[in-house]
């Protein structure tokens, strides 16, 4: 029996992709003989680890040090924090016989690795976004580049390993484990363009926020409206720039054309009908899941030529340049007119997530590293 304590005290709490990852992780490995417990701050994951009637503790911990202002609280009040979560580790320890500490945010990964590998608990970080100046600039950098040496870090492509790597961290502590696809629940779902008046349904799923780009999808499919009368963009997700976002629609005259849904849990049945993915990012991701997820169900995609999005659809969807409405819309025009090529690619993009991004490989890469730990 493997007992593993996950903790995570964010700076800002949404359900997104790495939330997505630690319930899937947990609700699938506790079938498995492993026993995860959560203690934190984080809303998101408090919540579902309440409503599945998981082992869970809130407990304070602060604002994660990642922002200036947080990081200059973090410097007068970190003896406090460390008291308590140092608390926290002995109980789970003396009482919970953990194994493991799977630490989500920096504010643990610096203060409770030394203390958990002196109780003889093995220690994982897990990085799920890309090292960016918020560690870079950070004066915490080199606590993390110091403790790296006591726990393994797992992360989820090569490029994020390379964010790591180029922080001054070890590349032997880093292991890549690809985030997986429930191939089981995204399943094929193709569609026709056969019909030529039919509506032409473009997504978007992610945060609305600046660094997801979503504004030149919106001005692209502005500059399609007569191009493509039938296009249609859904927009699943909730950020800081809706506002901005439905004024910018209002703007361009496009409110007949572009449709806010809010967050949807699930997205395998929003996949379903639609006809193309778009992921405009504009900032590097660590990963792309989304794209994954769309190819399973042999939906074209089309994302930005950046970091973990062009790692996952490779040559399987259609890449563009960042901050770019017109080679959004020319790719879009290019997969409405040639929807049959689309869909090969589409095809190709499946078997690659079947050979390489499968829930299954990722479950069992898990399950490996934490029994190869102890």
């Amino acid at each position: 029996m493997l007992n593993i304590l996950i903790c995570k005290f964010p700076y800002a709490s949404l359900y997104g992709g790495g939330e997505k990852h630690t319930f899937d992780l947990v609700e699938n490995l506790q079938k498995k003989n492993f026993t995860f417990y959560f203690a934190g701050s984080c809303p998101v994951l408090l919540a579902e680890f309440i409503k599945k009637n998981w082992l869970v503790r809130k407990t304070w911990g602060g604002k994660e040090p990642v922002a200036k202002w947080s990081l200059a609280v973090f410097f007068f009040i970190w003896p406090i924090i460390f008291l308590n979560l140092l608390r926290l580790l002995v109980v789970y320890k003396l009482k919970h016989k953990i194994n493991i500490l799977y630490c989500l945010s920096l504010t643990e990964k610096i203060l409770l690795t030394l203390p958990a590998r002196c109780m003889g608990i093995k220690v994982i970080w897990m990085e799920h976004k890309l090292i960016g100046n918020w560690l870079y600039l950070s004066p915490l950098k080199y606590l993390f580049i110091l403790f790296s040496r006591l726990a393994l870090i797992i992360t989820v492509s090569q490029t994020a390993k390379e964010s790591i790597t180029k922080l001054g961290v070890a590349e032997k502590n880093i292991q890549v484990i690809y985030n997986g696809v429930d191939l089981e629940k995204f399943l094929p779902r193709p569609s026709s363009l056969d019909n030529l008046s039919k509506e032409f349904r473009v997504g978007f799923i992610g945060r609305l926020d600046a660094e997801k780009g979503v504004k030149y999808l919106i001005l692209a499919i502005a500059k399609l409206k007569t191009v493509i009368p039938q296009i249609k963009l859904i927009i699943i997700g909730e950020g800081p720039d809706k506002k901005s976002l439905q004024m910018l629609i209002k703007d361009k005259g496009i409110a007949d054309k572009v449709f806010f849904v809010g967050f949807q849990q699930n997205t395998a049945k929003w996949l379903a009908n639609f006809d193309c993915l778009v992921l405009p990012s504009v900032k590097q991701e660590s990963f792309g899941l989304v794209a994954a997820e769309a190819l399973a169900c042999l939906k074209p995609v089309i994302v930005t030529n950046i970091g973990g999005l062009k790692e996952v659809v490779a040559d399987c969807g259609y890449l563009i340049e960042p901050h770019h409405s017109t080679g959004i819309a020319d790719a879009l025009i290019t997969v409405y007119k040639n929807y049959h090529q689309a869909l090969e690619k589409a095809k190709a993009g499946r078997l690659r997530v079947a050979e390489n991004f499968s829930q299954e490989k990722m479950l069992e890469n898990y399950a490996q590293t934490f029994q190869n730990l102890t």
